[in-house]
């Protein structure tokens, strides 16, 4: 819509007479108001991906590493529920947004994940070889779901900061 608004303007403008002109201004003003709306939608996805991140993350600070995985190979489920729900994000955005838009919100989105993540994982100690790979199991989930989501390739979690090893 906000990329509309200029031709309408402009073809509006063409109907009116010198004096009617300053009535232009408005559609500016709809302009800005539009897309003003418009980042504090995209802020609020944002905002609502971090509170879930969140949530997870409390889960996670709760796993004891040295034991055994309750399925062995498979990911904890804190981290198949973070996955379900960026995914769900994402396809959901793809509907309705521009490649583009979906980009730029799902790379803040993926951004807050890596911080967060990497400030946990930073934080646990592990002492043995098979709480190290129980953590790269979810690792490797993590990068393998999120990091081919459509349009996203090149942005997914650790894509730019390179956090995550790769399968």
């Amino acid at each position: 819509m906000v990329s509309l608004i200029p031709y309408i303007r402009e073809g509006v403008r063409r109907h009116l007479n010198p004096k009617q002109a300053v009535m232009l201004t408005e559609f500016d003003k709809l302009r800005r108001d539009y897309q003003e709306h418009q980042h504090e939608i995209h802020a609020k996805l944002i905002a609502i991906m971090s509170d879930r991140l969140h949530v997870h993350s409390r889960t996670l600070e709760t796993i004891n590493w040295e034991e055994p995985a309750p399925q062995p190979g498979a990911p904890n489920a804190y981290m198949e529920a973070l996955v379900k729900e960026h995914t769900t994000l994402h396809k959901v955005l793809s509907r309705f947004l521009q490649p583009e838009t979906v980009q730029h919100i799902m790379t803040q989105v993926f951004a807050a994940l890596d911080a967060k993540l990497a400030d946990l994982y930073g934080k646990v100690d592990l002492k043995s070889q098979g709480a190290q790979d129980r953590m790269l199991v979810d690792v490797r989930y993590l990068a393998s779901k999120l990091g081919g989501l459509k349009s996203l390739e090149d942005n997914g979690p650790g894509k730019v900061s390179g956090l995550y090893p790769s399968s």
